[in-house]
């Protein structure tokens, strides 16, 4: 779930980088993989092409999410912005 990921990856930006950083790369392939082709997030993303249209706050934590991945220090593509 967004909300997840993107709640969790704000928490480790404030913990040492070194030992979290298998858990920000996890959520961070989650956040990159679960984008729609809209730029919004629904609501799980099963490993497939996400089809479906996605709402605002699932969005909103996706975004949320993907800044905690990159001010943990993992480098998010432009076109993920």
């Amino acid at each position: 779930m967004a909300s997840t990921s993107g709640m969790r990856a704000q928490m480790l930006a404030e913990l040492p980088r070194a030992r979290w950083a298998p858990w920000v790369k996890r959520d961070y392939i989650w956040l990159s993989k679960a984008i729609l082709e809209n730029g919004n997030y629904g609501y799980e993303w099963y490993g497939t092409d996400p089809k479906e249209w996605g709402d605002h706050a699932n969005g909103q934590y996706g975004v949320l999410g993907i800044w905690g991945c990159e001010r943990s220090g993992w480098p998010v593509k432009t076109e993920e912005w």
